[in-house]
């Protein structure tokens, strides 16, 4: 699961969403998801075990997105849970405390 902190401001305009971006290397990320509303959480359903993801967060608003917030690593990997001594396979959890920059106009 990816956390994050909303910005120290946004323009003095409500946030009305956050980008997710996720890629294989430092610096090639491409969008995975746009959440709407308050959620300063998402949990990646797609991600795979034992591969490792970079990932960054914009803040969106009525006057455009913000800086991506720093890129953090992530190597997922099983969680286990014992049922009646018997070792299952969970969804694998990360938590990522992300930090992002206000969300700037785009005006031409």
């Amino acid at each position: 699961r990816l956390d994050w902190s909303p910005p120290d401001s946004s323009g003095g305009v409500a946030i009305t969403g956050y980008r997710i971006f996720r890629g294989g290397a430092s610096g090639a990320l491409n969008k995975l998801t746009e959440t709407s509303g308050r959620a300063h959480s998402y949990t990646d359903q797609t991600a795979a075990n034992g591969i490792t993801y970079y990932y960054s967060v914009q803040a969106i608003n009525s006057k455009g997105a913000g800086a991506f917030s720093r890129e953090v690593v992530v190597t997922p990997s099983a969680a286990y849970s014992s049922t009646n001594g018997a070792l299952k396979p969970t969804e694998p959890i990360c938590v990522l405390p992300l930090k992002n920059s206000r969300p700037t106009s785009q005006e031409n």
